[in-house]
């Protein structure tokens, strides 16, 4: 008999740190999600840069032709 009243009161222990747990998870699951999301945005970004330093180059290049320069290397 003190077996079964110990059960329940460890079954209702338990429940609770589900519970916490559970919100937790929900928690980090938003938070991961917000990550990718600016993760995203920033590949984005970078992939915009690059797409305009090559055309920055392009350009370059076309000055250094009409002005005959040649590069240093």
């Amino acid at each position: 008999m003190a077996d079964e009243h110990e059960n329940p009161i460890t079954l209702r222990g338990l429940d609770g740190k589900i519970d916490r747990i559970l919100d937790e998870l929900g928690e980090l699951k938003t938070r991961l999600g917000r990550l990718e999301l600016n993760v995203g945005q920033v590949q984005v970004t970078l992939a915009e840069h690059s797409i305009r330093m090559d055309g920055m180059a392009t350009r370059l290049d076309r000055i250094e032709q009409r002005l005959e320069l040649l590069p240093t290397s």
